[in-house]
């Protein structure tokens, strides 16, 4: 068990931290759990890091918008690892696409582009940004709707704090192709 949800499958690994099939209890469904690496390994000697990831944390979870899939629920200051839980998307990541199909259709990545770019408008306009928008962070569910994730935890968090600017970036990013261009220059990350 972490906080109210029951972790049934480790899915995947990466720098944001490790994500497991989870079941929340309080509300009978299935949903994704991130336990956050960097500041579940006790690297945040002063609670600066931890007070960091809360704020990351309320402004990411207030993001309300169908083509955004943000956190819903995180782990409180008494909680001995720092871990975030999403809603679990049904379908594919563009990604997953790419790599089955030989040739993606126009008229797909046209209306995909018109719907990551509405989503992205939309987190901009409260002065967020996604972090590191790849394919796989791209996601197209059985009715075709799609949904931007993963918001660039780690790198939000790290990037905030002083004396973190030498970080290695491969520890803060899953993908370095497609991180932003603040990243490359070690300040905070900016709708810009």
């Amino acid at each position: 068990m972490l906080g109210p949800y029951r972790l049934m499958e480790f899915r995947s690994s990466g720098a944001s931290g490790d994500v497991y099939l989870a079941w929340d209890t309080r509300f009978n469904q299935r949903v994704h759990v991130t336990i956050v690496g960097p500041l579940a390994r006790g690297l945040d000697d002063d609670g600066a890091l931890y007070r960091a990831f809360v704020n990351a944390m309320r402004s990411l979870s207030s993001l309300r918008h169908p083509a955004v899939l943000a956190p819903t629920d995180f782990s409180s200051p008494a909680s001995d690892e720092a871990w975030y839980a999403s809603d679990l998307p049904d379908g594919k990541s563009f990604g997953q696409l790419l790599r089955t199909m030989r040739r993606v259709p126009w008229r797909l990545v046209a209306m995909l582009m018109h719907e990551v770019a509405a989503a992205l408008a939309f987190v901009h306009g409260r002065q967020l940004c996604h972090g590191q928008l790849t394919p796989d962070n791209v996601l197209i569910d059985r009715t075709g709707r799609v949904q931007v994730t993963d918001l660039a935890v780690v790198s939000r968090v790290m990037l905030e704090q002083p004396g973190h600017a030498q970080l290695d970036l491969a520890d803060l990013y899953d993908r370095l192709a497609y991180q932003p261009p603040e990243a490359q220059q070690r300040r905070p990350l900016d709708p810009e």
